[in-house]
């Protein structure tokens, strides 16, 4: 699950300084031009797998990113002791909400 996630962040980085240089070529005074030999069809059909791979993507980062744990600001209490609570993960399809520890230690 770990290398699916790193994966995923990896070719997400890399799409996203694919599309920050997209600016730059934007601001040329040059409309970029397509070759001749390349069908549209096709071209049309690569457009639409990249959006459809780039969605899943950042689906997927979406999920890498919302597994990872939040905490609470820390606290310190009249004894001295640093407390940092776990937040409760919000419930969803299939998960019941999850109790805050009580436990005294």
């Amino acid at each position: 699950m770990r290398r699916l996630a790193l994966a995923a962040a990896l070719a997400m980085t890399a799409a996203l300084g694919a599309l920050a240089a997209a600016p730059v070529r934007a601001q040329s005074s040059e409309a970029p031009v397509a070759p001749d030999y390349f069908d549209p069809e096709l071209r049309a059909e690569a457009e639409r797998l990249a959006r459809e791979s780039m969605n899943k993507m950042i689906e997927a980062m979406d999920k890498f990113l919302r597994s990872i744990p939040q905490y609470d600001l820390p606290e310190i209490t009249p004894e001295g002791d640093i407390i940092i609570r776990r937040r409760p993960a919000p419930p969803g399809p299939g998960r019941a909400p999850e109790e805050p520890d009580a436990t005294d230690i």
